[in-house]
């Protein structure tokens, strides 16, 4: 069974940038810049007989092109030790009405997804299995903060594939969705 997301690329020039800004803390697993993307809805398992469905359903969605800015730094936590570093997103209400349609559209065809009481675009630079250095976290994110890239043409979205490669996650895209 496929492993599923739906999200917006980030383009190859934008990753190169994002990516210099990755190391120094020790213990962290940083993602590939290839791997960039911002989620908007994790589906999670689909059997092959529902990937019709996910896809009919995405197809339908309307939604106007947007721009996209990356700036800011946070993290999640669980308990208080961090376990995801991120680069945050700009406000935006056109991305919050594209998540908005994706989990109607979704809901519509009766297809389960993670339901969050919060949708914090982000950017997932690192990950961590035990606690970091917290003023490196710190350090990271003071350094950081203030540091915003080229606004990114959102004119589509993408259903990705998760699955584990011998180096890690693969987010293979597997369809592309205009907008506009």
């Amino acid at each position: 069974m496929p492993r599923l997301f739906v999200g917006l690329d980030i383009p190859p020039d934008i990753s190169a940038q994002i990516h210099l800004l990755s190391g120094g803390i020790e213990g962290a697993r940083w993602t590939k810049a290839e791997n960039y993307h911002v989620t908007l809805t994790f589906i999670g398992d689909v059997s092959e007989a529902n990937l019709d469905d996910v896809d009919e359903a995405l197809a339908g969605i309307d939604c106007p092109a947007f721009d996209l800015e990356i700036k800011g730094t946070g993290s999640f936590a669980q308990g208080d030790d961090p376990k995801v570093l991120w680069l945050g997103v700009a406000e935006n209400p056109t991305l919050r009405l594209l998540k908005q349609r994706i989990d109607s559209a979704l809901d519509r065809y009766d297809i389960p997804f993670e339901r969050r009481s919060r949708f914090t675009p982000h950017v997932t630079m690192a990950r961590f299995r035990q606690m970091p250095d917290e003023q490196k976290i710190a350090g990271f994110m003071q350094a950081h903060n203030l540091k915003h890239f080229a606004p990114i043409e959102v004119e589509d979205f993408v259903l990705y594939e998760s699955y584990s490669g011998s180096e890690g996650p693969v987010y293979q895209p597997l369809e592309y969705y205009p907008l506009g």
